[in-house]
């Protein structure tokens, strides 16, 4: 069994279609490269008789690209036309990299706060599922650089993990039936996290070879569909590759850098924060745990009265907002594979 899943992009997915618009109206007309473009086709109609951007408000923004091709077509060379979309596209893919890293900064002070709370008993499990939550949320927010294949490994580790967790709550502790599950399931899931891992790092190789060899090479290598991302270049490289001019082929070249460079910004950004969401979380988790068990285990062995009632459950709400912190911030950097794997750890 293997099926491949595949989450919508949020922010870099609408992006691919202002590439190839770009790409397209200096050569046929700003209406006629709407042809084939699902979301800019829907709202062509609407911007070619909408006279400014205040008729209509947030949507004429949404579509702001198709409104710099209407008010400069006709009125500049071919090669100004292209610049000055390819400003809006530069300015597009900026914003959308400095939105993300926001997003990831919400996400990480989310998971601190969650930690400090978890780790003083004041959410315990829940804290862990908010935190895995949160995760989850920058997940959908990271580019699409390999796709979410569900196989066999999935199952067997799900049994591995399931048999972890019984024999640790009859043998060990019944905490450990929270972490083992996510371990087995991680460390099955391994191979195929490094394979991703690898897979994310050679994309921007892969796509930018293709295109260039549309300019070196008379049979070119087309893009591969091995990526979500990949999967959504492969009409602009088509475009690219029908226009056969040298001019147009190299516009294509320099639109996939820029978007390849967001990609390339958006995952640095996840994997930091990423990486200080597991530092943070888990270090002040841990710290927090050890330091709470040793006061009990004080209070224990002098059998001196616990004032505070719920400090018995303090060790135990640290612990689990480790696995918290390990599962949102592997979530960040990759998806919840690796997020099981840190959590578990």
């Amino acid at each position: 069994m293997r099926v491949r899943v595949r989450l919508p992009d949020l922010i870099l997915g609408q992006r691919v279609e202002d590439l190839i618009f770009t790409l397209k109206a200096p050569l046929v007309g700003w209406r006629e490269a709407t042809r084939g473009l699902r979301r800019l086709r829907r709202i062509a109609e609407i911007i070619a008789y909408t006279p400014n951007a205040r008729t209509y408000g947030r949507l004429i923004r949404q579509a702001y690209l198709l409104k710099v091709a209407r008010d400069i077509e006709g009125g500049a060379s071919i090669e100004a036309y292209f610049q000055q979309l390819l400003s809006e596209v530069r300015r597009r893919l900026t914003t959308d990299a400095g939105l993300t890293g926001e997003m990831f900064n919400v996400v990480l002070v989310t998971v601190v706060m969650m930690t400090m709370m978890a780790s003083i008993g004041i959410l315990g499990f829940s804290g862990m599922l908010i935190m895995g939550l949160m995760g989850f949320v920058g997940l959908l927010f990271m580019p699409r650089t390999h796709y979410f294949v569900i196989d066999d490994t999935d199952i067997i580790g799900i049994i591995a993990g399931a048999v972890a967790g019984v024999l640790a709550m009859l043998f060990v502790d019944g905490y450990l039936a929270t972490a083992l599950p996510l371990l087995a399931y991680g460390l099955f899931k391994l191979p195929s996290i490094i394979y991703d891992l690898r897979l994310r790092a050679s994309l921007p190789i892969r796509v930018m070879t293709s295109f260039n060899e549309l300019l070196t090479k008379p049979n070119p290598t087309p893009v591969r569909d091995l990526s979500p991302i990949e999967h959504d270049l492969i009409p602009l490289w088509r475009e690219a590759k029908a226009t056969g001019t040298p001019l147009f082929v190299g516009w294509s070249n320099v639109l996939v850098s820029e978007y390849i460079g967001a990609v390339q910004r958006i995952v640095m950004q996840g994997m930091m924060f990423g990486i200080m969401t597991v530092g943070v979380g888990g270090a002040f988790s841990i710290g927090m745990m050890g330091y709470l068990a040793r006061i009990v285990n004080f209070n224990t062995l002098t059998q001196l009265p616990v004032s505070i009632p719920f400090i018995m459950g303090m060790p135990q709400g640290a612990f689990y907002s480790a696995i918290g912190s390990g599962l949102a911030g592997g979530m960040i950097i990759q998806d919840w594979r690796l997020g099981a794997l840190l959590g578990g750890v």
